[in-house]
C-alpha cells in the first residue's frame, strides 16, 4: 500500500461502496497530467491518493478515475 498521511479522509463516491469490497488493499499506479505518477489505494473507508490535490480536497481526478473503472458501466454514469 502507498504511503499516505494518516490524517487524510478517504474519498467516498455515492456509486461505490468500498466497505468489504474485494479490491480493498489494492494500489493502482496512475500517471499524472504533468508526467508524475501517483498511487491510488482502495480502503474500506474509500480511496486515498498520493497527489497534492487529494491532500487539499480529499478527492481528486485519480481516485474518481479508478472508482469509475471498477464499477459496472450502467452505474458509473450516475
Amino acid at each position: 500500500m502507498a504511503s499516505h498521511n494518516k490524517t487524510l479522509r478517504p474519498a467516498k463516491f455515492d456509486f461505490i461502496n468500498t466497505k468489504g469490497h474485494p479490491f480493498v488493499g489494492v494500489t493502482w499506479h496512475i500517471p499524472g497530467s504533468k508526467g508524475n505518477s501517483y498511487e491510488v489505494d482502495m480502503t474500506s473507508k474509500g480511496f486515498l491518493c498520493t497527489c497534492m490535490g487529494f491532500g487539499f480536497r480529499s478527492k481528486c481526478k485519480h481516485t474518481l478515475e479508478i472508482a469509475r473503472k471498477i464499477v459496472p458501466e450502467d452505474v458509473s454514469d450516475l
